[in-house]
């Protein structure tokens, strides 16, 4: 026995591989894995670069230290658009 397309139907009839119930279990359980990876990526990340704060101050006058001749490095930044060059000294 055939329907109008002509594919077998009837008792007995197994059909073929293909989506269903299992690979719809398959796929919930894969995505539930990459969320449980990505949250692990997240907190990998988040103990890798310690959380860090900033300040801006236009004059220098907070320490009485003099500073070296030179710096030994330069931190290169970007403020809203205009680059500087931040002077680093090592303590």
């Amino acid at each position: 026995m055939s329907d109008i397309s002509g594919a077998p139907v009837g008792p007995g009839y197994t059909p073929p591989p293909g989506p269903g119930l299992g690979n719809l279990q398959t796929l919930v359980a894969v995505l539930q894995a990459l969320v449980r990876g990505q949250q692990q990526l997240i907190e990998a990340i988040g103990n890798f670069f310690p959380q860090a704060s900033s300040t801006v101050a236009t004059t220098a006058t907070a320490g009485t230290g003099t500073l070296p001749a030179a710096p030994s490095k330069f931190l290169a930044v970007t403020v809203d658009g205009v680059a500087y060059k931040i002077p680093l000294y090592l303590p």
